[in-house]
């Protein structure tokens, strides 16, 4: 970041100014692809009997949650496939 001299003038403000302005706008950039980043698609309610249990409608980036499971459709090399963590409390 721009450090202001000794002598501040109007352009001196307007370059800090610009400055701040694109910073703010990668910031907002990148929260609004936040979600992208760590879980995009859609919610089912399908539970899953294996990681290959994959029909035509399941895309890449499904998943579902139960009480026992979360269930997430993944890219495996180019293969859709379902994985599964179980859900304990903290």
């Amino acid at each position: 970041m721009q450090q202001f001299p000794k002598t501040v003038t109007t352009d001196t403000v307007v370059d800090v100014v610009s400055q701040i302005v694109r910073l703010r706008d990668a910031d907002i950039i990148d929260r609004n692809t936040f979600p992208s980043v760590f879980l995009s698609g859609r919610s089912v309610a399908k539970v899953p009997t294996s990681a290959a249990d994959i029909v035509a409608t399941d895309r890449v980036g499904d998943f579902n949650v139960t009480t026992t499971y979360a269930y997430f459709c993944v890219d495996n090399a180019g293969s859709a496939v379902w994985r599964r963590v179980a859900v304990a409390s903290w």
